[in-house]
């Protein structure tokens, strides 16, 4: 058998090729690792790379039945019964302010009331009595604090028996009387009264000679006294009246006219009740 002669330079090619394969071998173990080269998992001193974690499948929605399974039809939607409406009752009728109580003697207050006098008086010289009973009802307005005016409406009675004789009289009258009250305590008052009027008399003489005789009198005069209120707006009052009276009188008899002027003082006491509003 021959031997196999390789052509001249071959060997020199041959090594040539062997020392480039054995230096690319060394180079490539001299790079750095690149992110995307793995190592052998058999590789001494390397730890094995965990496989990369794969998000979980969103939840299956609820409001919907799962895709598995036989499809069910959903259950028809029933509304929920209404609240239960609570009943108010009505709200109750809010009672008006009530007015501030009215204080007597201040401006505005209304009084109404009345009052009875008497007066008795004996003549021993002549053995005549003379009995006056008076009656009037009262009305006054406080036009301010303290001050009020008011109008008195009269009526008065008298009787006289005396020498034989005997009368009997009726006057009605009218007064005006502007006047003040003022509050001493909690249910005490002071009033005052200016009086002025006219009264016409009427009367009437039995006896030996028979008579008739109108009097037409102007007087002036005052009133002054207490009142105490005693329950809520009632009052009652005590004064006490000095009059004094002036005028004409006419009349007749069985011997003719009787015709003569009148001048005299009178004093009566007075008791009454009143109300103001």
């Amino acid at each position: 058998m021959k031997p196999c002669k390789f052509p001249a330079g071959l060997p020199a090619v041959t090594a040539l090729v062997v020392g480039l394969v054995l230096g690319a071998g060394t180079a490539r173990a001299q790079l750095p690792p690149s992110p995307t080269d793995t190592p052998p998992a058999d590789s001494p001193g390397v730890r094995p790379t965990a496989p990369p974690r794969t998000p979980p499948p969103p939840p299956p929605d609820s409001r919907r039945p799962p895709a598995t399974g036989p499809t069910r039809a959903a259950p028809p939607l029933v509304p929920p019964p209404p609240p239960p409406q609570t009943v108010v009752p009505p709200a109750s009728p809010v009672p008006p302010a009530a007015a501030p109580d009215k204080v007597f003697g201040t401006r505005g207050v209304l009084e109404l009331g009345g009052s009875l006098g008497f007066s008795f008086q004996a003549d021993r010289v002549n053995e005549s009595t003379w009995l006056n009973l008076a009656l009037d009802a009262y009305a006054g307005y406080f036009v301010m604090k303290y001050f009020s005016l008011g109008v008195y409406l009269a009526l008065s009675f008298s009787q006289n028996h005396g020498g034989g004789d005997r009368s009997f009289s009726v006057t009605p009258g009218v007064l005006l009387a502007p006047g003040v009250a003022v509050r001493l305590s909690r249910r005490v008052f002071f009033y005052g009264d200016l009086l002025g009027g006219l009264f016409v008399r009427q009367q009437e003489i039995g006896g030996v000679v028979p008579s008739r005789s109108t009097d037409v009198r102007g007087t002036i005069g005052g009133e002054v006294g207490v009142k105490l209120r005693i329950a809520g707006r009632l009052l009652l009052r005590f004064g006490v009246r000095p009059v004094y009276y002036v005028g004409k009188r006419r009349g007749e008899d069985e011997l003719g006219s009787i015709d003569g002027d009148i001048g005299f003082f009178e004093l009566l006491f007075r008791i009454g009740f009143s109300g103001f509003l």
